[in-house]
């Protein structure tokens, strides 16, 4: 059964297809929970009520965008929500600090970290908004380690627009996450 038969399904309340969705997808946003949450029995708690939420939610769910981009957003704000009511920090001290963490080990593989992979989709997430030619630049450059120049050639553009594009968002991702940041203090 495809994801939007699932979907469909869920929503006229067929907890067997609800189950099924959250099954397929609990290991992806357990690791969303852990790029927020170092305690196991804390990313535990998050994830059954991020899934509750997902649970009692499925009707207001439009399929504009994947089941698991919504049910992402879902979790993601389950964790704010857990460090507001915890009183806990978010575990990067800086912007910087959340950057350095994404950066690979070697230019290989990107997603060999796990917490990386989370911190990625979190980081898309937060620039989902803006023009493509606009992040593009910024995500195959500063996440997927493409240099400058090989960007620049690739899509006939002057390094100079892709620095600027780049430093467009950094600054624009530099404020959304400090926005997050007051939220959790």
């Amino acid at each position: 059964m495809t994801e939007k038969e699932l979907v469909e399904k869920a929503q006229q309340g067929d907890n067997s297809a609800m189950n099924r969705l959250l099954e397929r997808h609990k290991d992806r946003l357990y690791n969303v929970i852990s790029s927020y949450v170092n305690n196991e029995n804390d990313k535990e708690d998050i994830l059954q009520e991020a899934m509750l939420r997902l649970y009692r939610k499925i009707n207001k769910f439009d399929g504009e965008s994947t089941f698991y981009t919504w049910a992402y957003r879902v979790t993601v704000n389950t964790c704010k929500n857990y460090f507001v009511s915890e009183s806990k920090k978010i575990p990067y001290g800086s912007f910087e600090e959340m950057i350095d963490t994404i950066q690979p080990e070697s230019n290989e593989n990107p997603y060999e970290d796990l917490v990386g992979e989370s911190l990625i989709e979190e980081i898309e997430y937060l620039i989902s908004d803006l023009d493509d030619n606009l992040k593009r630049p910024f995500i195959e450059c500063e996440l997927y380690k493409k240099t400058r120049i090989e960007y620049a050639e690739e899509h006939g553009i002057g390094q100079q627009k892709v620095t600027s594009d780049i430093f467009r968002v950094r600054k624009i991702l530099r404020d959304r996450y400090q926005e997050l940041r007051q939220l959790h203090h």
